[in-house]
């Protein structure tokens, strides 16, 4: 919704720098609707290819508020690991690029580091912190999207390890159990 100041072109520097907070605040929603839809379709792909095994098991199990979580993640092959990262990585590679595309004076790497998004790390490196993440039982119900964003503020090397015990006690929180039996 547009200021009526702007509308009519005052031209008060408040009013301009509202009006920009509100495209920017408009243009990170749209990025995190496009990086909701793709990790979407990621994660159709990876449930299509994942073993026939798991279908014995009940698919709650693998759910916390309907995404895949850290008891999938630890039934997944080494591939599937693999094009999870991979296919997390490329969603938020098309995210930056329709950022920079569609809103040119973006801070588009403050949206893919918020989203989990670490550049300059292997796919091995972040299976691996993955791995230990979801080693411990207590993180086994935190869905993977949000795994990938606590290990890329881990690896991104900007919060401190309180923070980041912090932040993963909040993921913790935040998260539905899955129904036990």
């Amino acid at each position: 919704m547009d200021h009526p100041a702007v509308v009519h072109g005052t031209g008060n520097d408040e009013v301009r720098r509202w009006y920009l907070s509100q495209r920017t605040l408009h243009r990170y929603t749209a990025a995190l609707r496009w990086a909701a839809s793709i990790l979407i379709i990621l994660g159709t792909l990876v449930a299509i290819i994942g073993p026939t095994a798991r279908a014995a098991t009940p698919d709650t199990l693998y759910l916390t508020d309907g995404t895949f979580n850290g008891r999938y993640w630890q039934q997944c092959s080494a591939t599937e690991r693999m094009l999870y990262v991979r296919g997390y990585g490329d969603a938020m590679g098309m995210v930056g690029m329709v950022m920079r595309d569609r809103h040119p004076h973006s801070d588009v790497n403050e949206v893919e580091a918020n989203l989990g998004y670490v550049a300059g790390f292997t796919t091995g490196e972040i299976i691996r912190e993955l791995d230990v993440l979801y080693g411990a039982t207590e993180n086994l119900n935190i869905p993977l999207p949000a795994g990938m964003m606590y290990v890329g503020a881990k690896l991104g090397g900007k919060r401190t390890p309180t923070e980041l015990a912090q932040v993963l006690v909040k993921i913790r929180g935040t998260t539905a159990a899955p129904p036990t039996k």
